[in-house]
């Protein structure tokens, strides 16, 4: 008799048991479908790195597809987050840069985000197109507002060509607030035709200057504009630039006045690569051209990187 109801009781447990797993399992589908609430991620923070200066880049990256076998991205990628890695900027504009370049450069430094389009319109995934982003430390700046333009008469139609120009080019800007002083600061950065002649530019210029215009119409905030320009600072296309703006490399005290286009070759001269601030509102303490290899790569583009190093007035 004991042993009889000894094994009704085990039964009489078991059954129990195998009710309390069923209704285990029924309740974590209940919280699988939203029987309780996930937990909010918390927000990036983001430290504020202190400055007492802004250094700032321009550099022709040139297309990943370019050039020929020897200089193709995959030969130049290390090469190029190597020197970004070491300069260090806090803010820089690229000419010619495709998104897996762009996305590898973001890969390699998570302080780092950049804006802008293609000059077909693209705003993500193009591989044989070109554009001129900015790239900026989100320690150091913050984006409040930015807009791409096309450098024709229609500046607002995507992808649109005028003035002879041979293929669609465009002026990315951007309007940055340093974080840890509160002050503004507008960067334009450009790429200018060079096949179509010296109208062509000036007029380019022309409009680059009109929109900085709209943006900043006293010119009382910092102003920053560079690229490659495909022209030396001394041609007429650029006269209208110097009525406003001042040329780091001719106002820096130290400075460097050497060429800035290598075509992967030691010989030349071209100086097509210049940055260009507002007097009254930064100082320019120093202007070079970075020629060193990286990761044993001679040249890292057919374009050498250029830096202006200024303070706030």
């Amino acid at each position: 008799m004991r042993l009889k109801l000894r094994s009704l009781l085990i039964l009489a447990a078991g059954i129990v048991l195998a009710a309390g797993m069923v209704c285990a399992c029924g309740k974590g589908t209940e919280e699988d479908t939203g029987g309780i609430e996930e937990p909010t991620p918390k927000k990036e923070e983001i430290p504020v790195t202190e400055i007492s200066s802004l250094r700032v880049m321009s550099f022709n990256i040139l297309r990943g597809d370019l050039q020929g076998p020897d200089h193709l991205w995959a030969v130049r990628r290390e090469a190029c987050l190597d020197m970004i890695a070491q300069e260090s900027p806090m803010l820089f504009g690229l000419q010619e840069c495709t998104w897996t370049q762009r996305r590898h450069i973001l890969g390699s430094n998570s302080l780092l985000d950049a804006v802008g389009v293609a000059v077909n319109g693209q705003t993500k995934d193009y591989t044989n197109v070109s554009s001129n982003p900015i790239f900026w430390r989100k320690d150091i700046l913050t984006l409040k507002e930015w807009g791409t333009f096309w450098l024709s008469d229609t500046p607002d139609a995507i992808g649109s060509i005028t003035w002879n120009g041979s293929k669609p080019r465009t002026c990315t800007w951007a309007r940055f607030t340093v974080r840890c002083t509160g002050k503004n600061l507008f960067y334009f950065n450009a790429h200018i035709e060079n096949a179509s002649g010296e109208d062509t530019k000036k007029k380019s210029i022309a409009l680059i200057i009109e929109r900085i215009k709209e943006k900043n119409p006293s010119w009382t905030q910092p102003i920053l504009f560079g690229g490659d320009l495909n022209s030396a600072a001394d041609k007429n296309c650029l006269k209208a630039l110097f009525s406003y703006l001042d040329l780091a490399s001719a106002t820096c005290p130290e400075t460097d006045k050497g060429r800035t286009l290598n075509t992967f070759k030691e010989t030349g001269t071209s100086v097509l690569d210049h940055l260009f601030f507002n007097g009254s509102q930064l100082k320019g303490l120093k202007f070079w051209v970075d020629r060193n290899p990286y990761k044993n790569v001679t040249y890292i583009s057919d374009h050498y990187p250029i830096f202006c190093e200024l303070e706030f007035n």
